[in-house]
């Protein structure tokens, strides 16, 4: 009679155990790290351009693919009309398991970038998080950086290079306001 209890525990031990690991495991599969960057965003991008700060206004729109897999952001450069207005799309694919991030422009190769930061990033759905480009040993000696950091109202991410890996100067900062319908109307 122990002996059969005993088994009945050990049984119902053995069901419940691996189950709730895997309840687990799904669950952190089902965090959706790209919820809090779906939407528009108004903002500008700055550049250093012949020793001078260019400022251009900059409209993002950013939407999940299919696949929940990676995101996809459509750049608006300028205002219609305007000298330099531009459309780009960007597709980036965030892997907090690999600690990576990949990166490619509509039809352009993927770029695959190191993060710090990442996964606890994903935990949390906003934060900062660093992504950096080692050289491809294919005689490239520039080491790219970018920081990202994305709050419920803001998002901003700053762009830097280095020839070194010690001393990086910025190529490019973006700021952005989450759009609330008022900046739509104008």
């Amino acid at each position: 009679m122990i002996t059969r209890k005993l088994m009945c525990l050990l049984l119902a031990l053995l069901y419940l155990s691996p189950r709730s690991e895997s309840q687990s495991a799904s669950s952190q599969q089902n965090l959706d790290i790209y919820k809090n960057f779906i939407g528009r965003w108004i903002g500008y991008n700055e550049t250093l351009q012949n020793g001078s700060l260019k400022r251009v206004p900059l409209e993002l729109l950013v939407t999940e693919e299919k696949d929940g897999k990676s995101i996809r952001v459509d750049y608006t450069y300028g205002r219609k009309g305007d000298d330099g207005f531009e459309r780009q799309t960007r597709y980036i694919e965030l892997r907090p398991e690999k600690a990576e991030m990949i990166l490619h422009w509509k039809g352009e190769e993927r770029e695959k970038f190191q993060t710090d930061g990442l996964e606890q990033f994903a935990e949390n759905g906003l934060g900062k998080f660093v992504a950096q480009q080692k050289p491809s040993g294919n005689g490239q000696k520039v080491i790219y950086r970018a920081t990202f950091e994305l709050q419920p109202k803001t998002f901003s991410y700053v762009w830097e290079r280095s020839g070194d890996g010690q001393k990086y100067g910025i190529t490019g900062t973006f700021s952005f306001t989450r759009d609330t319908g008022e900046e739509a109307k104008k």
